[in-house]
């Protein structure tokens, strides 16, 4: 192709990409390759399948202007090293010792020379905006006298100081959390891009742009959500694909998804709709505390625990030497994978390993932080895994001092009557069910079915997108009849997917009897209906708007709890060997039972019945009279 004609450079670049098309660790423009390997045997091995493809489609090199085997190379005027990349030194330098410009085409150029590193430059729209305040109203080459001032000497010094002390920017990577943290000012917008390398959050590039007359006008809302849109829009080739967090130091930004959208102007529907179409969370954090360390505590907090670092932690621990003379606790050295000696306690039917201060809260965060279940719940599941000294009051303290549960959840003040209900013979022969929602959407469903079953409390809750009778009454069969039979009977509340002749069909193909509640009265359903209490909270506690992703977890802990009142998870109930033991109290006078009621009776009996057994009293009587107990 001859020099000189303007397609001839997309021409070329067509040409090497398809040179070298396959080779990931190569990156060509026009006829700058760069080839990046990890060890010296790598780049060998990657050096001599790029020559082959050269010589494959006749291509020379010129061995005088290559470097081969380099820690570090400039290419395209930058210094790419093994950490990542920054401005040339000497680029870097010309720049900062640019005298002060006389005319406007003078810092024109300026601008142009320090914007070519605008990717390394935080805040730069900020720092150069009255520099371009002096641009208004200028021509091509204009030749007038700038009017400097004491604001824009100081703007044009930053500017250079900026770049002299720009950041280092990683490589992007696949694979790594991704974080994009926003902020808006009265007449700018910024964000950085970081990805978490080694348990530290570094920058990958830096994104600024100056308001428009109009944007300046906007509210503090809509200046901070057009922020998060123009920092989505400008890093869309690197979050596509990818799930990463928004930090922003607005809240209601946080709340932007749910709210309904009559309340949303057309500009932020527009916006809003954008932004949802990438797998992000937006959340709230303060300004003075958008540093790095507030990051990583969250990585922190949902860590694997590694019982490698305890093993070794427990080597210069004082606590455990004393206990390891206390007469109630048994240890033993368990010997972990690489040979370290990790102490537990075999007292009990469990192996409870001895966790070190330094690991107690982070572990804590981990069985809590399933499905923040109540304080009696969190210390049974951490007392039966772990054992410390006084683990209980700590566990204890951890729990009231939860701050998402304090926001999330509802403090009962009054505790209703006992109610009498018929006692269900045996597993999935009555469940609860009932719709949550509307829901903020989140991979297309707005709304959840909840099932709940009266004799073991195994709950369900299956998201679904609409709340037709048909799709209500597909993900009950679906999700419920095919998986634990049909039961004989279902309790719901007056919705028309309900008493929809369509849901009755279903129900009467099946054999089961649909009961209605009465109208105005919850307590009817009152199973459910305290399920849904839980549940929310717990959802709402885990922070996230894409709470499908949530669900699961926090099902997972609701039915790992241990009740109260039978000493036995849900999960056990239903899948577990043993039989569920009732506690049922036996009043000598009227012959009632009562659960949950052992401080106020005194005749107590532990009774495990078979399910399709009738419970039977001390005297071997057969209890009639139905079951007292609280939903």
């Amino acid at each position: 192709m001859s020099f000189g004609l303007r397609n001839a450079p997309s021409t070329f670049q067509r040409f090497i990409t398809e040179v070298l098309y396959g080779l990931d660790f190569v990156f060509p423009y026009l006829d700058d390759v760069l080839v990046a390997s990890s060890t010296e045997e790598e780049h060998s091995e990657h050096l001599k399948m790029v020559f082959e493809r050269f010589q494959q489609y006749g291509l020379r090199i010129n061995v005088s202007k290559s470097v081969m085997g380099a820690a570090q190379v400039e290419y395209l005027g930058f210094l790419i090293t093994a950490e990542g990349s920054r401005p040339l030194p000497e680029k870097v330098q010309a720049i900062f010792n640019y005298k002060l410009p006389e005319t406007i085409h003078d810092l024109r150029t300026f601008l142009g020379m320090i914007n070519f590193y605008r990717r390394y430059l935080k805040d730069a729209a900020k720092t150069q905006a009255p520099l371009h305040e002096l641009l208004k109203g200028a021509k091509k080459k204009d030749r007038r006298k700038v009017h400097w001032t004491d604001d824009t000497r100081r703007s044009f010094e930053k500017c250079k100081t900026d770049l002299a002390e720009a950041a280092l920017l990683s490589f992007p990577r696949s694979g790594l959390p991704l974080s994009l943290c926003t902020d808006a000012s009265d007449f700018a917008v910024g964000a950085v891009l970081q990805q978490l390398e080694n348990e530290r959050w570094k920058p990958i590039a830096f994104y600024s742009k100056k308001l428009n007359e109009t944007q300046t006008r906007y509210s503090t809302y809509d200046r901070e959500l057009l922020g998060i849109y123009l920092s989505v829009k400008h890093f869309k080739h690197l979050l596509e694909g990818n799930d990463f967090v928004i930090y922003t130091d607005h809240k209601p930004l946080t709340f932007a998804f749910k709210q309904k959208n009559e309340k949303a102007s057309p500009r932020q529907q527009r916006q809003l709709q954008y932004i949802s179409e990438f797998s992000c969370n937006i959340q709230h954090v303060l300004g003075k505390d958008n540093v790095v360390a507030d990051a990583l505590s969250r990585i922190h907090s949902i860590s694997e625990i590694n019982f490698e670092e305890i093993a070794e932690e427990q080597t210069t621990d004082e606590e455990l030497q004393i206990l390891l003379h206390n007469n109630s606790l048994k240890f033993k050295p368990s010997t972990l994978p690489s040979g370290k000696k990790l102490w537990c306690d075999i007292s009990t039917q469990k192996i409870r390993p001895y966790i070190p201060q330094k690991f107690r809260f982070q572990i804590f965060q981990l069985i809590h932080g399933l499905a923040h279940p109540g304080i009696k719940s969190t210390v049974k599941l951490m007392t039966e895994k772990y054992v410390w000294s006084d683990i209980k009051k700590q566990v204890r303290e951890w729990a009231k001092a939860c701050i998402r549960c304090q926001k999330c959840k509802v403090s009962r003040h009054t505790k209703s009557k006992l109610g009498d209900f018929e006692q269900p013979d045996e597993r999935f022969s009555v469940v609860h069910i009932d719709l949550i929602g509307k829901l903020p959407p989140s991979e297309g469903m707005q709304y959840c079915l909840t099932c709940i079953d009266r004799f073991s409390c195994w709950m369900e809750a299956i998201p679904i997108p609409e709340i037709t009778a048909e799709i209500v009454g597909r993900a009950f069969y679906e999700k419920w009849i095919c998986r634990f039979g049909v039961p004989a009977k279902i309790v719901t509340d007056l919705g028309r997917q309900f008493e929809a002749e369509l849901f009755r069909s279903i129900a009467a193909i099946c054999g089961a009897k649909v009961a209605h509640t009465t109208s105005y009265h919850p307590q009817c359903n009152g199973k459910v209906e305290r399920l849904h209490r839980t549940l929310k909270g717990a959802i709402k506690a885990h922070n996230n708007i894409r709470w499908t992703e949530s669900l699961p977890t926090v099902l997972l802990g609701l039915r790992a709890a241990i009740r109260p009142d039978i000493s036995y998870t849900i999960a056990q109930m239903v899948y577990d060997r043993l039989k569920p033991a009732y506690l049922l109290a036996v009043d000598n006078q009227n012959e009632q039972t009562s659960v949950g009621q052992k401080n106020e009776i005194s005749n107590w009996k532990e009774l495990s019945p078979l399910p399709d057994e009738q419970p039977t009293t001390s005297c071997g009587r057969k209890i009639k009279k139905p079951v007292r107990f609280r939903e």
